[in-house]
Parts: structure tokens; sequence; C-alpha cells
């Protein structure tokens, strides 16, 4: 917990890189602007709504596995949504830039390459779980991790068998699936701000929007990794003790090893997030350079 907090203290600490709206585009881009950050902190409190419903649906572990994908899942509908409405004016339509765009031009590199393989270490993870995890004592598929040896066996849980994976790969699927149409229509989607010269702040917005689809997706999938990687440490580790096979004791690593990155991941992912919603990508130089005239004549 302390280590998340030191990087979202960190994140935020960071500036942030600005780029000047050109003359006369002001009212277009600040309309822009207001558009999505009010969508953001919409699609946050809604996400937070989903969150705390989906944590207290199953006490068993699976509604509070899948809160943040279902956080991921509301904020990017948002989002969606939030794209599709952006304010085009008329002349935005006409002279827009006609060049190629490309989902990979918007993408943050260092977040991308970060969420990517948190995704697939969880994946991964969830797969294991699948494939090693049998029936608890009251006959729920997948809770236990059981073993065999030639003085008799045992078995441990919780275990995140596919009583826990089915489900939290199929919302994964979603996630991922969603996270690639926003990320489309950002892309592509009509020029909000007019004339080729603003050109460079319409790359700005394309890039924040982009930025905060990725750093959701990051959310979603870092928070379950943590849990995940957490429970299987513990379990694996108690099997390990005794007796169950040695590969265990590489899934004991693996895991904790999981749960660094989910820590890094979800801190990062998190401040991202919340500086998108709160900050400006497009600044007015024309208010600066006329609070300076004023400056300088008084």
């Amino acid at each position: 917990m302390v280590a998340v907090l030191v990087a979202l203290v960190v994140g935020f600490a960071v500036p942030r890189q600005t780029v000047a709206a050109p003359e006369g585009a002001g009212p277009a881009v600040d309309a822009a602007e207001r558009h999505v950050r009010r969508l953001r902190l919409v699609g946050l409190v809604l996400g937070g709504v989903v969150a705390v419903w989906l944590w207290g649906v199953d006490a068993l572990g699976r509604g509070s596995m899948l809160a943040a994908v279902g956080f991921g899942l509301a904020f990017l509908v948002v989002m969606c949504v939030g794209e599709l409405t952006n304010p085009v004016s008329r002349s935005a339509r006409s002279d827009a830039d006609l060049r190629r765009r490309r989902v990979g031009d918007y993408l943050p590199r260092r977040l991308s390459v970060l969420v990517a393989v948190t995704v697939v270490v969880l994946a991964a993870l969830l797969i294991v779980g699948l494939v090693a995890g049998t029936a608890d004592d009251l006959g729920r598929p997948g809770r236990a991790l059981a073993w065999t040896t030639p003085t008799g066996g045992g078995s441990a849980g919780p275990w995140p068998g596919s009583f826990y994976a089915w489900p939290m790969l199929g919302a994964l699927l979603v996630e991922l699936a969603l996270a690639g149409a926003a990320l489309r229509i950002i892309a592509h989607r009509a020029q909000v701000v007019p004339s080729q010269a603003a050109s460079e702040v319409d790359s700005a917005l394309r890039s924040a929007a982009a930025r905060g689809v990725v750093a959701a997706t990051g959310v979603a999938t870092a928070f379950p990794l943590g849990g995940l990687g957490v429970v299987m440490a513990i379990t694996a580790s108690n099997a390990v003790r005794g007796g169950a096979p040695g590969w265990l004791a590489v899934v004991v690593w693996v895991a904790s090893a999981a749960v660094l990155l989910a820590v890094v991941t979800f801190s990062q992912s998190a401040a991202s997030l919340l500086r998108s919603a709160a900050g400006r990508v497009v600044r007015d130089d024309t208010d600066e350079r006329a609070e300076d005239l004023g400056a300088g004549a008084a």
C-alpha cells in the first residue's frame, strides 16, 4: 500500500506536457476538453459504483476479483460514448487533417508495455490455476489444490481454479475487446479542433484519451493480478510444505513476482488515470501573453 501511495504521488508530481492552442481555436479546444474531462469524471464515478457493487456480490471472492474489471468496463463504455459524441464543429469537418491515423500513434509507450505484460501474466496465472485446480470439500470446482505422494496426499485452498478463472478470463476478454474498440474510435474519429493548423492539438487530445483507455485497462488487470498472486503464492507455499510436487515452488516465486508487477502497474495506471481526468493537455498562449502584457504595463 505504501508503494502504491508513493507511486501515485510521484505520478502526480511529474509535470504534464501540454501543447499550445492555435490562434482562434480557443473556444473549440475548450469545448472539447471540457467534454472529455466531464466524461472521464463520470466514468470514474460510474466505475467506482460498479466496483463497489461487485465487491459485495459474492462472499467467496469472485465479486471482489471482478470489481476492478467492472470499473474498467464502465469507464471504457463512458469513454467510447464520449469520443463518439465529441463536439465537432463544421469547420473541423471541412478543414480536418486528412492524414492516415493509426492507434499506435497515440499509445503511451511505457504504460502500454507495462499493461500488456500485466495482461499476459494475469492470463498465464489464470490458466495455471485452471489446470491445477480441483474441487474443494464442498464440491465447488477449482477452489482447491490437491496432490498425491507415495505416502498419501493432501489439499490446500483457496485456489484460483475454474471457480474463479473462467469468470475472470471471460471478463478479461470483454475488457480487452472494449479497450480495443475505444482506441479505434479515438484514432479514427473526426477532428474536434478546426483547421489543419490545430492538428498538433487534436493529436494531443487523442493521445490523452488513449492514455486514459490504457490506464483503465491497467487498473482493471493489475488489481486482480495482485490478489491472484497473493492467493496462489500462499496456497502453493502451504502445499509445498505439505509435500506437494516441487514445481509448485516455482509457482510461489512467479506468483510473488506477479504481485510486485501488479503494484507497479496499478500505481502507474491509477496515477495516469486520475491525472487525465483532472488536468489539461492544451494551454491557451493567448491568455498567457495577455497576462504578461498586463504585468509589463503595470
